[in-house]
């Protein structure tokens, strides 16, 4: 969980700087600016509001996200026993296995991204958001496809133990909650390479209030599958809002 907010913020410092540095050379290019010298100077207090916003934004949306990926664990141990938690944990994480990788290459992939989306080069932004799609669908496919096979057991034994492999049906959850999860990896940066700070952040909150609704009105239900369920509806749910502003976004630039 540390090593995720880490990786966050050092994301948001980055998208902070990348926007800094873009705005700088647009006002450069447009004669806005006269001397490279001003490229040092200090802010003005417009500039400083707009960045102030844009931090607030950027940092509140990390922090929401952060809490909604610990939230099924916290409902979890308030409705179950500390075994039910330890499974979801357990199985979240296998889950999850692909998710280093994908934000491997979505940070390596942002400068572009970010660079593309401010001068309009739109066709190359969609070639990279698409690529990064494929590389996330191939992902999934891989967890789902393990999650099918006859190896599944032994997968989850390598992964975990052998407790765990007797509970392997959460398995089938898991892959199928990745679909939606490595789809979210990749456009969530994609997203705020739009700048749609404002727009993440509600989207973080809706999410979090949804998955409180479905966690505690699923699990009663379902018991510990009810969660996963949760999972799969709230990631569900992300992936549907970020294909759709991610669309209106391209469409406003073009």
């Amino acid at each position: 969980m540390s090593q995720k907010a880490s990786r966050d913020r050092r994301l948001a410092c980055f998208i902070f700087f990348e926007f800094y540095t873009v705005r700088k050379i647009q006002a450069i290019e447009s004669n806005e600016i006269f001397s490279l010298l001003n490229w040092f100077s200090l802010p003005t207090y417009k500039e400083l509001s707009n960045y102030l916003k844009v931090s607030i934004s950027i940092t509140s949306a990390i922090f929401l996200a952060s809490v909604n990926t610990s939230l099924p664990r916290i409902v979890s141990l308030i409705i179950f026993d500390p075994l039910s938690v330890g499974l979801l944990a357990g199985f979240v994480q296998i889950g999850n296995v692909f998710v280093p990788l994908l934000n491997g290459i979505t940070q390596a992939a942002m400068p572009r991204l970010g660079r593309c989306f401010q001068f309009g080069k739109i066709d190359e932004f969609k070639k990279s958001a698409i690529l990064l799609v494929i590389v996330s669908f191939t992902s999934a496919c891989i967890v789902l496809l393990v999650s099918q096979s006859s190896l599944s057991d032994d997968f989850v034994k390598l992964i975990l133990n052998e407790t765990f492999a007797s509970y392997n049906q959460y398995f089938t959850l898991v892959a199928a909650s990745s679909f939606f999860a490595y789809f979210n990896a990749v456009m969530g940066p994609v997203k705020i390479a739009q700048l749609q700070y404002t727009s993440e952040l509600i989207q973080n909150l809706v999410v979090f209030i949804l998955l409180i609704i479905c966690c505690f009105g699923l699990g009663n239900i379902f018991g510990l599958e009810g969660i996963f369920y949760s999972i799969i509806i709230a990631q569900a749910f992300r992936t549907f809002w970020l294909g759709f502003t991610i669309l209106s976004g391209i469409k406003n630039n073009s």
